[in-house]
């Protein structure tokens, strides 16, 4: 993770997120899910974030 802050419509897909039900206000890669030993689930789908 970049530990940049969230910024422009990136905070709005964060309130989005927390509204649906999840706990943690971050977003990350695959690959980073991986290098962190965490996984994800088949057929997840991402979500587009902008930088």
């Amino acid at each position: 993770m970049s530990n940049r802050p969230y910024s422009g419509c990136n905070v709005i897909l964060l309130w989005l997120a927390q509204a649906a039900g999840y706990r943690t206000p971050r977003f990350l890669t695959f690959k980073q899910a991986l290098e962190l030993g965490g996984n994800v689930r088949k057929g997840e789908r991402g979500t587009k974030v902008f930088s």
